[in-house]
């Protein structure tokens, strides 16, 4: 039922927002991001891939994490590949010219399947194996040393730039891996105050369960304002002023798309076709 819901506001997006829509509707066809509807098709096919992994590895005699450990591993590996194209030449990356294998990466977004796959496993994993996950959380060590490895790769990235060529992208790698790790650490350890019987958490479990409306509508109300843009540029970036302005203009995003949302699920075709229930 994703995909209905993205080709119906897709076409919306590009005969309503897009200057030319037979244009647009091509162009975007044949990128990988589709206009920003790349998501849902992207999670379609890594359902397809995770499941037909779980299927075989349910055919196996033996149970054990080393199946799912070896499919991380391979997705890693694509991942890294996605931006060494000087070196793999049949990802490309973002750049060089076009070959029949990008191109056909491109037209089915499955570009972005590599790109976001391994972090798909990771949630996946962190979820199967949650009992051990916290155990790991939990250990003296283990958070100060994702802190250290975060800040020391989010260094090297926007600064130092000590790694270079091949192994350019791992600094990258390690701190979204430990941003992400932060962040389950984050929500769990908090967990009481992200409860329905708070304010912050009954708004934010609300917002989850609009998520795909959300993501749905919201490029319909994404102001084009490059002025800001160039203000960043010219002035010294400054976290708390960027932060600010960006969670505000996403809370006043989010609340019109709520709001749409909402409008739009008064009918129950609408509800069923645009948003799948």
């Amino acid at each position: 039922m994703q995909i209905v819901p993205t080709a119906v506001f897709f076409v919306l997006f590009c005969a309503i927002i897009c200057k030319n829509f037979e244009t647009s509707i091509v162009t975007y066809l044949h990128s990988s991001m589709k206009g920003g509807y790349w998501f849902t098709v992207a999670l379609l096919w890594m359902f397809i891939i995770y499941y037909l992994f779980a299927f075989v590895e349910s055919r196996l005699k033996v149970k054990s994490w080393i199946p799912l450990a070896v499919l991380f591993v391979i997705s890693l590996c694509i991942y890294e590949t996605c931006f060494l194209p000087k070196y793999f030449a049949w990802a490309q990356g973002y750049k060089g010219p076009d070959t029949p294998i990008s191109t056909f990466l491109k037209d089915t977004s499955l570009r972005e399947v590599l790109f976001y796959f391994p972090f798909f496993l990771y949630g996946n994993a962190v979820h199967r194996y949650w009992p051990k996950a916290q155990r790991v959380m939990d250990s003296k060590w283990f958070f100060p040393l994702v802190i250290v490895l975060v800040i020391l790769s989010t260094v090297d990235v926007l600064k130092w730039h000590n790694l270079r060529f091949a192994w350019t992208n791992l600094p990258s790698t390690i701190a979204k891996f430990g941003l992400l790790t932060i962040t389950f650490m984050y929500f769990r350890h908090y967990k009481d105050y992200f409860t329905k019987m708070s304010v912050a958490g009954s708004v934010l479990q609300y917002i989850g369960r609009r998520t795909l409306d959300i993501y749905l509508i919201h490029f319909f109300f994404m102001p084009h304002v490059p002025t800001i843009g160039l203000f960043f540029d010219k002035y010294r970036h400054n976290f708390v002023l960027d932060t600010t302005l960006s969670v505000l203009m996403a809370l006043l995003i989010i609340s019109f798309c709520c709001i749409t949302s909402n409008i739009l699920r008064i009918s129950p075709f609408f509800k069923k076709w645009l948003f799948g229930r």
